[in-house]
């Protein structure tokens, strides 16, 4: 499936993540917006490491919800095209969007998708329950497309349309009931957070109450989150070879350096804190300006385009990206502007 220098969650393998210049993912789409690209996902934090919940997780009382959602509803992995499917509100406001993917020297294992995408037709592959798609062809997957929907906006800035409150048809109460279920193992699930981080977290963000965080919404408490770690982290895109342990209390007591895999593992915890189920999401960062100076929308990533974010599950549309790491966001005024 080859190799890349993605760490897949790893704290203690992400300090060259960003760095090197060999090719990794053609990218071809026909809109200029910001594109996550996004691989591996995370959803339990033990030892400086994010790794899937296990297949434990999915049974129980819950034994096969998954396949009942995706034969009645929607694919859990490509569920915001399904909440844009039927959100007629939006069908001429949001054009349909084209991208393919030939991958280059990324891991092929992983088949690249932005949040908002459909499920890819015409490959091999195989969902892993709620964390995305994998390869089942013997040498992993060089090239698929798929289509997509979505608003030049920033995550936090997503708003859900009228329907949701008072479907008006069929297919909208079937993806609502789906919906309905998958939200509540989310709830159940990604809100969990390491006893050993909870002090820290206590400490850095006690100027945010869970009860103001909900009443507020995500878009102030994703501001609020910022400005505590503008003050607070230290951002280094390339960093040293660590030798710590416990590096994600290091970067959250800043005492060490961190890139972008730092900044989306606190994104996440953080929002956990205030009630918002997130998770860790990790592959590649493909930004407008990189697609209004190609030639016919295709871009070349490189390892250096290598990046993690924050993915918050936003109720009734699903996981939705929101970044953390300086850089990659718009500042207050402009956020405001959009808003």
């Amino acid at each position: 499936y080859g190799k890349d220098s993605l760490p897949e969650g790893n704290l203690k393998k992400a300090d060259q993540m960003q760095s090197g210049e060999r090719e990794t993912l053609l990218v071809t789409t026909e809109q200029v917006k910001p594109l996550y690209l996004r691989g591996f996902t995370g959803a339990n934090f033990q030892n400086d490491q994010w790794q899937p919940f296990t297949k434990a997780v999915y049974g129980g009382e819950r034994w096969g919800f998954l396949d009942w959602i995706s034969k009645q509803a929607f694919d859990v992995n490509a569920q915001n095209a399904a909440y844009q499917a039927v959100n007629e509100e939006n069908l001429d406001q949001l054009p349909e969007n084209h991208i393919t993917i030939n991958n280059k020297g990324a891991n092929r294992k992983y088949i690249y998708t932005v949040y908002s995408a459909d499920t890819p037709k015409g490959v091999k592959m195989k969902s892993v329950r709620d964390h995305g798609y994998r390869s089942s062809a013997l040498f992993g997957n060089w090239v698929y497309s798929y289509s997509e929907r979505s608003a030049d906006l920033p995550g936090e800035l997503s708003q859900l349309s009228s329907w949701v409150y008072e479907p008006q048809n069929d297919q909208q109460k079937e993806y609502l009931q789906g919906e309905s279920v998958y939200r509540d193992f989310v709830y159940d699930q990604y809100l969990q957070i390491p006893e050993t981080l909870q002090p820290v977290l206590n400490d850095l963000f006690s100027s945010i109450e869970e009860r103001d965080a909900k009443i507020e919404g995500i878009y102030k408490v994703t501001q609020e989150i910022r400005s505590v770690m503008e003050k607070r982290f230290y951002y280094r895109k390339e960093l040293e070879t660590r030798e710590h342990t416990d590096l994600l209390s290091h970067f959250l007591e800043g005492n060490i350096y961190g890139n972008s895999a730092y900044y989306a593992s606190a994104g996440v915890l953080t929002f956990r804190k205030f009630g918002i189920p997130a998770r860790y999401a990790e592959g590649y960062y493909l930004g407008a300006n990189q697609i209004a100076a190609s030639k016919n929308g295709t871009v070349s990533l490189k390892e250096s385009d290598a990046h993690a974010w924050t993915e918050i599950y936003m109720d009734g549309m699903g996981w939705i990206p929101v970044d953390f790491t300086p850089g990659f966001y718009y500042n207050t005024y402009a956020l405001l502007r959009m808003a």
